[in-house]
């Protein structure tokens, strides 16, 4: 059951929206972020592939940067029914996000966010004109960060919104990536986004399930080719 109280979260932040005050690093296996370099995902809507999601690290000086590019295109007898784009980056120096840019549109709806990290807290501006702040530790809801099931809450990477959520451990388990197999833990989220990831000992993200809440429709990321 989802018991974490909106309330209590939201008041102990100092300005604005409050999340954990400190980074966790290293939650698990001794890594921090995942390796230099790209992985691709199959994205699968019942099974069938509805797009693709390129997930980017790259290290720049002391900092990594870590990219996502999302296209989804979902057709019904061959026709395009809906459309999802969403690109984002993120720059996090000595285990803290310092920055972030996101564009999305969401079948002909836009959004836009971008923030940097001043005085301890983010400081937002969406679609070009709203003002946000979330204070603390923040995660956003890319869901690559290793440290994402262990959040109370997660900043939206559209449009900076802080959902809150649970996780847990479920169980390691193997996953399929590509024409191989990895070892990976298992957790479920669950709150006002709930999402199963796998994430393997090199804090790569292996595996997504969920269901959509427009029609429950499950919808799988894999990995396109062995990591």
């Amino acid at each position: 059951m989802f018991e974490l109280n909106r309330r209590d979260l939201l008041a102990a932040g100092a300005a604005g929206v409050g999340l954990s005050m400190l980074p966790r690093l290293a939650a698990a296996d001794g890594c921090v972020f995942p390796p230099e370099g790209s992985i691709g995902y199959r994205v699968l809507r019942e099974g069938d592939e509805i797009g693709q999601h390129i997930a980017t690290f790259k290290r720049r000086g002391d900092d990594l940067i870590a990219i996502n590019d999302i296209e989804i295109v979902v057709k019904m007898l061959g026709i395009p029914v809906y459309r999802y784009e969403h690109r984002s980056e993120e720059v996090w120096k000595k285990g803290w996000l310092t920055a972030v840019e996101s564009t999305t549109n969401k079948d002909g709806k836009k959004k836009s966010l971008r923030g940097e990290r001043r005085d301890e807290a983010m400081r937002l501006v969406v679609n070009g004109e709203k003002n946000r702040s979330v204070s603390g530790y923040v995660v956003t809801t890319s869901l690559w960060h290793r440290d994402t099931p262990f959040e109370q809450g997660l900043m939206d990477i559209e449009d900076g919104e802080v959902k809150l959520i649970k996780g847990q451990l479920v169980a390691r388990e193997t996953v399929p990536v590509g024409n191989g197999e990895v070892e990976a833990r298992h957790y479920s989220v669950t709150g006002e986004m709930a999402r199963e990831l796998w994430y393997d000992d090199r804090c790569r993200l292996v595996r997504v399930e969920f269901n959509t809440k427009k029609d429950g429709s499950r919808i799988i990321l894999e990995p396109m080719a062995e990591t």
